[in-house]
Protein backbone atom coordinates (compact mmCIF):
# COMPACT_ATOMS: atom_id res chain seq x y z
CA UNK A 1 0.00 0.00 0.00
CA UNK A 2 1.23 3.23 -0.72
CA UNK A 3 0.68 6.67 1.30
CA UNK A 4 -0.19 9.70 0.12
CA UNK A 5 2.89 12.10 0.41
CA UNK A 6 1.36 14.28 2.40
CA UNK A 7 0.86 11.60 5.44
CA UNK A 8 4.29 9.44 5.05
CA UNK A 9 6.49 11.99 7.20
CA UNK A 10 3.56 12.43 9.60
CA UNK A 11 3.21 9.08 10.27
CA UNK A 12 7.23 8.25 10.21
CA UNK A 13 7.38 11.32 12.72
CA UNK A 14 4.73 9.22 14.93
CA UNK A 15 6.52 5.61 14.17
CA UNK A 16 9.99 7.06 15.87
CA UNK A 17 7.91 8.60 19.22
CA UNK A 18 8.53 5.35 21.05
CA UNK A 19 11.55 4.87 20.08
CA UNK A 20 12.73 8.23 21.07
CA UNK A 21 10.73 7.49 24.61
CA UNK A 22 12.64 4.08 24.99
CA UNK A 23 16.07 6.59 24.99
CA UNK A 24 14.84 9.27 27.53
CA UNK A 25 13.72 6.26 29.72
CA UNK A 26 17.20 3.87 29.76
CA UNK A 27 18.39 2.54 33.15
CA UNK A 28 21.41 4.25 32.47
CA UNK A 29 20.86 7.75 33.35
CA UNK A 30 21.98 9.77 36.28
CA UNK A 31 19.74 8.89 39.84
CA UNK A 32 20.73 9.42 43.54
CA UNK A 33 20.44 6.40 45.56
CA UNK A 34 19.29 6.45 49.06
CA UNK A 35 19.58 4.02 51.95
CA UNK A 36 17.00 5.02 54.95
CA UNK A 37 17.31 3.42 58.52
CA UNK A 38 13.96 4.64 60.28
CA UNK A 39 14.23 8.41 59.26
CA UNK A 40 18.43 8.87 59.25
CA UNK A 41 19.43 7.77 55.83
CA UNK A 42 22.65 7.90 53.67
CA UNK A 43 22.74 9.22 50.10
CA UNK A 44 25.27 8.44 47.07
CA UNK A 45 25.12 10.98 43.88
CA UNK A 46 24.56 10.68 40.65
CA UNK A 47 28.09 10.33 39.64
CA UNK A 48 28.62 7.88 42.37
CA UNK A 49 31.54 9.51 43.85
CA UNK A 50 30.07 11.83 46.58
CA UNK A 51 28.10 10.83 49.31
CA UNK A 52 26.51 12.21 52.23
CA UNK A 53 25.13 10.61 55.82
CA UNK A 54 22.48 12.23 57.85
CA UNK A 55 21.34 11.56 61.46
CA UNK A 56 17.62 12.68 61.35
CA UNK A 57 16.67 11.34 64.81
CA UNK A 58 17.57 13.04 68.24
CA UNK A 59 17.98 9.63 69.98
CA UNK A 60 21.88 9.90 70.76
CA UNK A 61 22.00 6.82 68.62
CA UNK A 62 25.07 8.34 65.72
CA UNK A 63 24.84 7.23 62.24
CA UNK A 64 26.88 5.88 59.65
CA UNK A 65 27.18 5.02 56.03
CA UNK A 66 29.59 1.98 54.72
CA UNK A 67 30.35 2.77 51.56
CA UNK A 68 32.09 -0.37 49.16
CA UNK A 69 33.99 1.38 46.08
CA UNK A 70 34.48 0.06 42.48
CA UNK A 71 38.26 -0.38 43.84
CA UNK A 72 37.13 -2.97 46.10
CA UNK A 73 37.99 -0.81 49.31
CA UNK A 74 35.22 0.38 51.94
CA UNK A 75 34.47 3.42 53.76
CA UNK A 76 32.75 4.59 56.70
CA UNK A 77 31.43 8.64 56.88
CA UNK A 78 29.51 8.90 59.83
CA UNK A 79 27.28 12.82 60.77
CA UNK A 80 29.77 14.29 63.13
CA UNK A 81 26.65 16.66 64.53
CA UNK A 82 24.46 13.83 65.26
CA UNK A 83 20.79 15.29 64.75
CA UNK A 84 21.59 18.94 64.55
CA UNK A 85 21.35 20.67 61.33
CA UNK A 86 23.86 19.24 57.99
CA UNK A 87 25.10 16.19 57.83
CA UNK A 88 28.46 14.66 57.17
CA UNK A 89 29.80 13.86 53.37
CA UNK A 90 32.94 12.58 51.58
CA UNK A 91 33.85 12.54 47.82
CA UNK A 92 35.21 9.61 46.56
CA UNK A 93 37.53 9.39 42.91
CA UNK A 94 37.19 5.57 42.37
CA UNK A 95 32.73 5.81 42.66
CA UNK A 96 30.50 4.08 45.03
CA UNK A 97 29.86 0.50 43.88
CA UNK A 98 27.05 -0.38 47.01
CA UNK A 99 26.09 1.22 50.07
CA UNK A 100 23.80 0.92 53.51
CA UNK A 101 23.28 3.16 56.15
CA UNK A 102 23.20 2.30 60.32
CA UNK A 103 22.31 3.72 63.33
CA UNK A 104 24.72 2.41 66.98
CA UNK A 105 22.92 0.80 69.08
CA UNK A 106 19.78 0.03 66.80
CA UNK A 107 20.69 -1.74 63.31
CA UNK A 108 21.55 -1.49 59.53
CA UNK A 109 19.57 -0.69 56.12
CA UNK A 110 19.65 -3.08 54.10
CA UNK A 111 22.38 -2.89 51.06
CA UNK A 112 21.87 -0.48 47.91
CA UNK A 113 23.21 -0.22 44.65
CA UNK A 114 24.62 3.06 44.12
Amino acid sequence: MRLPKKLRLPLAAIAGVPLVLAIAASPAQAHIAVAYHGSDYASVSSGHTFVTVYDKEADNNGVYGVFYLYDGTTHQVGDPNGSASGGGSAGFSAGVDWFYVCERNVGCSGVVNA
